[in-house]
């Protein structure tokens, strides 16, 4: 199976092509502002390079969510505009769910943290799975703030995430016993994470998301814009 694989879901994102159990090319780029604009030429270099077309691929995977609004929400245009125009299936995955496919084999609990601002954070708490190599998520993706993420935590977790390094006195100081906090770039999400957490879920299970139509971003909070369009509506 041929997965081109997505992620807008931080200031870095890129593309991934994976064949089978081969990941063929983990592109990322600096996003900043401009996913859209640097997503597809990034995309056309890979398929070029390894000569893919679109009919030759079976699955397009993305990120969606949580993360930035307008980033997240270009990388799920771009994902559902590819999988229709291509007539292939589309499979949504959360960031941090792909993040911790990354670490399926550290055999220790994992907590995910992304700086959601405000004095919040976007939290996911992972679990290792008994008598094999995979985490489990405990639970939902919350946005919340960073002392309630804390609350309940398991002895020898290791935090990943901006969130973490930006709350990092607060772990130190109120973090579980045996607790650590991964560098910065560990916490950013590859493509080849997300193309290799679609191929998992492929070789487990049809994809989640097989309607286009059906993918959409995970926000987990309202965007700022709703917010304060309600807020002037009200008066």
């Amino acid at each position: 199976m041929r997965i081109v694989a997505l992620d807008t879901s931080a200031r870095m994102g890129g593309v991934a092509l994976q064949d089978g159990d081969d990941l063929v090319v983990d592109a990322a780029v600096a996003m900043e502002r401009q996913h859209s604009e640097r997503l597809l030429p990034t995309l056309a270099w890979a398929m070029e390079t390894f000569g893919w077309s679109g009919d030759s691929v079976d699955l397009v995977a993305a990120t969606h969510g949580p993360g930035p609004f307008t980033a997240v929400r270009a990388g799920v245009t771009v994902a559902k505009t590819l999988a229709y125009g291509w007539g292939v299936d589309v499979a949504g995955f959360s960031t941090m769910d792909a993040i911790a496919h990354g670490y399926r084999h550290i055999g220790r609990p994992l907590h995910i943290l992304f700086d959601a601002r405000k004095q919040q954070v976007f939290s996911a708490r992972y679990a290792p799975a008994p008598g094999c190599a995979q985490l489990v998520r405990l639970g939902d993706v919350v946005c919340c703030s960073a002392d309630e993420a804390l609350n309940d935590a398991h002895p020898k977790t290791l935090y990943v995430g901006n969130g973490a390094d930006a709350y990092r006195d607060a772990i130190e100081a109120n973090g579980p016993e045996g607790a650590n906090i991964a560098d910065t770039a560990a916490g950013l999400c590859r493509p080849g994470a997300v193309a290799a957490l679609a191929a998992h879920h492929v070789a487990a299970a049809p994809p989640t998301l097989s309607d286009v139509h059906g993918l959409a971003p995970m926000y987990i909070r309202r965007p700022e814009a709703e917010v304060r369009a309600d807020a002037a509506a009200r008066g």
